[in-house]
């Protein structure tokens, strides 16, 4: 999206659009027939075309959210969790859901199961590594247990675990070095720099239990990063 275009969730009836810095907001919700979204992802290569992640399953606008359809046959199971896209390759899109990980590579017309050595139903927060886009990490929820996949999503290895008391929120990679992971927690943020293998906890300053919710990683220096948690908003240098 451009600078002060930005896309909201939709809450109620209404799912809002903003393209004045968030100065205000518009509805933007024409045939989305939904009654909330869990994830918005945009094409990196057309930012007019938005894909949502909603309790009644996919939906795509080309547009820029004026309007939008139902996306495709073999459609993953409603409610659908996250998506993310491959940034190579921008008709490959991946969606996590109560049953598992599914994959499209025409750009949402047709979906297919990808999670061959998955072995928890309900997946939560998937990213793919920017520079090797057939390599993905996922994991499931209300689990301590990170999945990596090397070909795709075709099959997926046997997890890395964190701590056991910790249950996987939402994920995080390097842009410019993606070895490095982040996995907001219930219990704080924990670091992998080593591709998933192993995790460290990296919490020194931040509240005793914070529930990680989101984890934003600055592009120009992937030093720095934010979180939205129980605690409010979080930065670290």
């Amino acid at each position: 999206p451009t600078a002060n275009a930005l896309q909201a969730t939709k809450f109620g009836n209404n799912f809002f659009k903003s393209i004045d810095g968030a100065s205000t907001w518009n509805p933007s919700d024409a045939a989305l027939m939904a009654s909330y979204v869990n994830d918005l992802v945009f094409d990196p290569q057309n930012s007019s075309i938005i894909y949502a992640a909603t309790d009644t399953g996919i939906f795509k606008s080309v547009d820029g959210g004026s309007n939008w359809f139902s996306a495709g046959s073999g459609q993953t199971p409603s409610p659908v969790n996250r998506l993310a896209i491959n940034p190579a390759n921008t008709s490959i899109i991946y969606a996590t859901t109560g049953t598992g990980v599914y994959k499209s590579t025409d750009g949402g017309s047709n979906w297919v199961a990808s999670s061959s050595g998955i072995v928890v139903s309900n997946i939560q927060p998937i990213v793919i590594d920017p520079i090797t886009p057939g390599t993905l990490y996922a994991a499931g929820a209300s689990s301590n247990s990170v999945y990596k996949s090397t070909d795709g999503g075709a099959t997926w290895s046997s997890p890395s675990f964190l701590n056991s008391a910790n249950i996987v929120l939402t994920l995080a990679i390097d842009p410019t070095s993606p070895s490095t992971l982040y996995a907001g927690t219930n219990r704080g943020v924990y670091k992998s720099t080593n591709s998933g293998n192993t995790w460290s906890a990296m919490n020194t300053g931040m509240p005793f239990l914070t529930s990680i919710r989101a984890l934003v990683i600055d592009k120009n220096n992937p030093l720095t990063l934010y979180t939205t948690s129980n605690a409010g908003v979080l930065k670290t240098t």
